[in-house]
């Protein structure tokens, strides 16, 4: 009786140890190379109040970064990623696309660019991890 026991508990601990590590095996892609789209909505993330766009999933919104007074979103909408970019009330634009980079642009303020990794160049300079605004002349 003793001999069953430990083959069914040896057989429960290969199919356990077999799920392991089938499940390690198994990464959920970062969506559109965005690691920020997987962790849980802050505060924080959540779209200001003034920002009225029913095209955009305001749940899946988060705050990238924030500089100069202006406020990064990544915000999903269907199959695209958005780059919402915000100043207060009814200052803010975004621009969607399947792909990543996406450049939004604000009258009065510089484009915005939303990537994998921020750019520093002769065109752009870095605001932060994910975001660069274009250098005015």
């Amino acid at each position: 009786m003793m001999g069953g026991m430990n083959t069914q508990s040896s057989a429960k601990a290969l199919l356990v140890g077999a799920t392991v590590v089938l499940l390690a095996g198994c990464t959920l892609a970062t969506p559109f190379g965005l690691s920020e789209l997987t962790e849980t909505q802050s505060a924080e993330d959540q779209l200001p109040a003034g920002v009225d766009d029913a095209a955009l999933d305001a749940s899946s919104s988060r705050l990238i970064d924030e500089a100069d007074g202006v406020k990064y979103f990544a915000v999903r909408s269907s199959d695209d990623i958005c780059l919402l970019v915000y100043v207060s009330g009814d200052t803010w634009s975004s621009g969607c696309s399947t792909d990543l980079p996406i450049d939004v642009e604000l009258g009065g303020y510089p484009t915005a660019r939303l990537s994998t990794g921020s750019v520093d160049s002769d065109a752009w300079r870095s605001v932060g991890k994910r975001i660069s605004v274009e250098k005015t002349p």
